[in-house]
């Protein structure tokens, strides 16, 4: 299993094996297996991703996550997963409309 770290996969060339290695959708995958306590890693590593355009790009084209981002930041008492789900949600939806 790959594991990820958050200040690793801040790296453009860590971001490109991503990619490379299909690791995106594993992330994916990941959401609907974890625990609430371990969403907010998952999140906060899928936003240090979305600074790579092409990661950014393929997020935003699945619409049942940005839906799931969405309701989980508007619905939760947890702070950590509340300012995790809020930064995707920034960089993006918000940010897009901001351009």
């Amino acid at each position: 299993m790959i594991c990820f770290s958050q200040g690793l996969v801040q790296h453009d060339q860590i971001k490109e094996e991503v990619l490379k290695q299909n690791s995106l959708s594993f992330l994916l995958e990941c959401f609907n297996q974890l625990n609430q306590k371990a969403l907010p890693l998952l999140f906060e590593t899928l936003w240090a991703t979305s600074f790579s355009q092409d990661i950014a790009k393929t997020l935003r084209s699945n619409s049942e996550l940005l839906a799931k981002i969405q309701s989980i930041s508007k619905n939760t008492e947890d702070e950590a997963l509340k300012k995790a789900t809020d930064g995707l949600i920034w960089k993006l939806i918000k940010g897009i409309e901001m351009k």
